[in-house]
């Protein structure tokens, strides 16, 4: 043993096989750092490409719900219903998301704020019934489908601004942040009194919106032929 750690400590056997045997040990171990530090990056990547998958499937959903909304015609019955069922598949598009991208802060809010249009859908639906049997209110269907229209419809715009947010995301964390404008920031966590007044505040628009007497066309007597 002593002449075996003699060989190994001698200038000579350094020279000829230490020096070349540690060199080979370093290539090792750095090939291997770079593997593994590869393998991570390529993980990463992996990651960051099914969270934009889920992401961009979540947003489109969101963004067709305002097409939707937008898209229809305020004259079209389909604003006289009492709730707007097919809002309810945001919940669906959430829990799908979910699983590739768990919990989502944006994704909630979004789905908070598709929730919301739903809630005061429902709120504007009430007041406008309530209105609509006044003496002196003309509610003709196109005109209670304008007025509810109208008390929802700047509840569009953050839903539709944070959905870009999610269509723009390279998947890399963290995951964007959206600031909510004050008056609509998600109902999600208020209290019952604030979401009262909430609610109240869209109704209000739509119910002014309805009272609203039209103008009328000025009567034109026709011309004479000279």
């Amino acid at each position: 043993m002593d002449a075996f750690w003699s060989e190994i400590s001698s200038a000579q056997w350094l020279a000829n096989e230490g020096v070349p045997l540690v060199a080979t040990f370093a290539a090792v171990a750095f090939a291997y750092w770079g593997i593994r530090k590869q393998l991570k990056h390529d993980r990463e990547l992996a990651q960051a490409a099914r969270r934009i998958e889920a992401a961009r499937e979540f947003a489109t959903v969101a963004l067709t719900m305002i097409d939707m909304l937008e898209d229809h015609s305020t004259a079209d019955p389909w604003w006289l219903r009492p709730r707007c069922d097919e809002l309810m598949d945001v919940y669906s598009a959430q829990l799908k998301s979910q699983i590739l991208l768990g919990q989502s802060r944006l994704i909630d809010d979004i789905t908070s704020g598709i929730r919301d249009i739903s809630h005061a859908w429902e709120g504007c639906h009430k007041r406008i019934q309530d209105v609509a049997n006044q003496p002196g209110v003309q509610a003709t269907p196109a005109r209670m489908g304008s007025a509810l229209s109208s008390g929802i419809f700047e509840l569009f715009d953050p839903v539709v601004i944070a959905s870009e947010e999610l269509i723009r995301w390279d998947g890399h964390l963290p995951e964007p942040k959206f600031d909510w404008p004050n008056h609509h920031i998600p109902l999600r966590g208020r209290r019952a009194d604030q979401k009262e007044r909430w609610l109240s505040y869209y109704a209000n628009q739509s119910e002014a919106m309805l009272r609203v007497t039209p103008r009328k066309k000025p009567h034109r007597s026709p011309k004479q032929s000279p």
